[in-house]
């Protein structure tokens, strides 16, 4: 079954990306202008971390390393953020700040790390590790001290969600058998308390805010979303048919859930009425939702271009341009080093757009499908004319893309 397996991200070799993306940028891009900075396209190809949020306010981009970044969960508090870094075979548990600083690994093991999630009250978090060669539940304070190991079985035990108490968390276990169940696991020695008896693989359960409820993911060549009482019991499917629906999560609420469904994020109401794609348009998966009504997930867009700065003598590079289902290509500086003007597809079609280089004010359209134009204040006649002169390596590209 293709959701009913433990998430790995796929590999990318991002390094590689990096080396390949930049040059090809600096050959089509201007000279290094008067305040000293090379402007390039930067390709993002790897998961990458986002939030949404349901007022219809655009999807925010919350990593841009270029690393392998998803599963990401808020704190109680709404401050932080616990997420898996890594490619598969090679990951960690980081937490960062909700502004992307304080970023800090926690757990720094030689094999795979992820599935985190915080503790109600916010000390400790949980996650998966196979540290010791199969996936066992452990928990991590959150300043990365004292790992400790919660599962003992000779089957994979993974997704841990907490209870309410914060004494117990929820598992998917195939301690049993091949086909994994839901458990109910006790912190402090590990006794476990099976809660489901089913002839379908059940997984990624998540126990809702007020603890009455626990859904997960329930099938076989496909998935659907199950919940049922956190003793196990009123068991019933939410979704139905023939999509694969995977890693529900709750509303602060407890009313609604979101979860992926082929890829893209889908809402429900707990009665499973309500039944819809989130609005505005957001692909991705492992989705969460934080205290305030923020919904963050994981994405990997692969034709998502964006206009990035560094300086000659290297360093870490600066995003001017943040539109992650759009392409910016073929930076070029103004004369006074102050702007750039970019080919982006953020309209739907292919036009020129330019900004300020320091991010001050948002991009500005000022060339269309007619041919350039000029606009006071952005870019001048001089810079226009050296814009005309440049290849349009961009244009093709964008056109395969959109057409091919």
């Amino acid at each position: 079954m293709s959701s009913i397996s433990p998430r790995r991200p796929a590999l990318w070799l991002s390094a590689l990306c990096a080396l390949l993306t930049v040059p090809a940028a600096l050959a089509g891009a201007a000279s290094v202008p008067q305040n000293g900075q090379i402007a390039f396209a930067v390709q993002f190809n790897t998961e990458q971390l986002y939030s949404v949020r349901l007022d219809g306010s655009p999807v925010r981009r919350l990593t841009t390393d270029l690393a392998i970044n998803f599963q990401a969960v808020e704190s109680p508090d709404g401050r932080r953020l616990a997420f898996t870094r890594g490619s598969e075979g090679r990951s960690d548990i980081f937490v960062m700040n909700r502004d992307g600083s304080g970023l800090r690994n926690l757990t720094h093991t030689r094999l795979d790390d992820y599935d985190p999630m915080w503790s109600p009250d916010g000390r400790r978090i949980a996650f998966t590790s196979r540290l010791t060669g199969d996936d066992e539940a452990y928990v991590v304070n959150a300043d990365g001290s004292n790992v400790r190991r919660v599962t003992r079985s000779r089957g994979d035990d993974e997704n841990p969600t907490w209870l309410p108490d914060g004494q117990r968390l929820v598992i998917s276990s195939a301690r049993a058998g091949k086909l994994a169940q839901i458990y109910v696991v006790r912190i402090s020695d590990g006794n476990a308390v099976r809660l489901t008896h089913e002839h379908v693989y059940d997984a990624w359960p998540q126990a809702s805010p007020d603890g009455r409820w626990i859904a997960h993911t329930a099938g076989l060549q496909r998935g659907d979303i199950v919940l049922m009482r956190a003793d196990g019991t009123q068991r019933r499917s939410i979704t139905h048919g023939s999509d694969d629906d995977a890693y529900p999560a709750w509303s602060p609420d407890s009313r609604r859930l979101v979860y992926e469904r082929n890829s893209h994020l889908w809402l429900v109401d707990r009665d499973g009425r309500h039944n819809r794609r989130l609005d505005p348009f957001a692909a991705g998966g492992n989705p969460s939702w934080g205290r305030d009504g923020t919904i963050f997930f994981d994405h990997s867009p692969y034709d998502n271009e964006e206009i990035a700065v560094v300086d000659p003598a290297g360093g870490p590079f600066r995003l001017i341009t943040d539109a992650p289902l759009d392409s910016d290509i073929e930076p070029h500086w103004s004369s006074d080093g102050t702007q750039v003007a970019f080919e982006s597809d953020r309209s739907g079609d292919n036009e020129i757009w330019a900004m300020r280089a320091d991010g001050s004010a948002p991009p500005q359209r000022f060339a269309g499908p007619g041919g350039l134009r000029h606009r006071a204040g952005l870019v001048t006649r001089r810079d226009e004319n050296r814009f005309r002169e440049q290849p349009r390596r961009g244009s093709q590209r964008l056109r395969d893309r959109r057409h091919g």
